[in-house]
């Protein structure tokens, strides 16, 4: 038992120590961040239209990117649905 678990506490210990605390503005990202995926989970498309600067350019999980229109139209055409949010 000892001879797995101390190399485990080390390698969780070197994990640990490797990890840094959120800055301020990391925060206000990831605020930021929940709060458009609470907007696009209720539907509340045009707030998003609203908040999005109109050189906006978001990337997809594929890679491909799309401008704030090609993204607002995507939303409100129905073939895009978040069900739950999360960062």
């Amino acid at each position: 038992m000892k001879k797995i678990f101390i190399p485990f506490l080390g390698i969780h210990l070197f994990i640990l120590s490797t990890m840094k605390a959120q800055s301020d503005e990391e925060k206000v990202i990831i605020n930021l961040s929940d709060q458009i995926f609470a907007w696009e989970v209720a539907d509340k498309v045009d707030a998003l239209e609203d908040i999005f600067h109109d050189l906006f350019i978001v990337m997809g999980s594929d890679g491909a990117a799309q401008t704030k229109r090609e993204y607002i139209a995507l939303l409100r055409s129905g073939n895009f649905i978040h069900n739950d949010r999360g960062v």
